[in-house]
């Protein structure tokens, strides 16, 4: 075949993986400079997410599915710059609060693949409560 950079592998073992790893541990917190982000980082799908997210939630509630004495995680996969998890955190905690259940302690969880300094993390400056594993 032509062009075929390497043979069929998984996403994680791909040369595109590793060549991706790279860039964002060269630029740091500089990546977000250069890589578009504002199609899947804005306020219109912040909003879409926060409503899926409570939508979930209060299913789960109706279903009696919850347990309120544990937290609820929630888990975003490949935060890049965190302005998508600072969107959706500022909506599920501020003007969607009212529709999750009385006494339900939400903990929202970011990952990301590369080294990146957070200390740069909109969510730090914000909200004063980033921990780091």
């Amino acid at each position: 075949m032509e062009g075929v950079i390497e043979k069929p592998v998984s996403l994680s073992r791909s040369v595109l993986w590793s060549a991706q790893m790279r860039f964002y541990e060269r630029h740091g917190p500089k990546s977000w400079e250069v890589v578009p982000e504002y199609m899947s980082s804005n306020g219109f799908i912040a909003r879409q997410y926060t409503q899926l997210i409570v939508a979930h939630i209060r299913d789960c509630f109706v279903a009696n599915a919850l347990d309120l004495s544990r937290p609820l995680y929630v888990l975003e996969i490949g935060a890049g710059s965190g302005k998508l998890a600072f969107l959706i955190v500022k909506k599920l905690f501020g003007e969607f609060s009212s529709l999750l259940p009385a006494g339900l302690r939400v903990v929202y969880l970011v990952t990301v693949c590369a080294t990146l300094s957070f200390a740069h993390c909109p969510l730090s400056f914000a909200l004063g409560c980033l921990q780091t594993f």
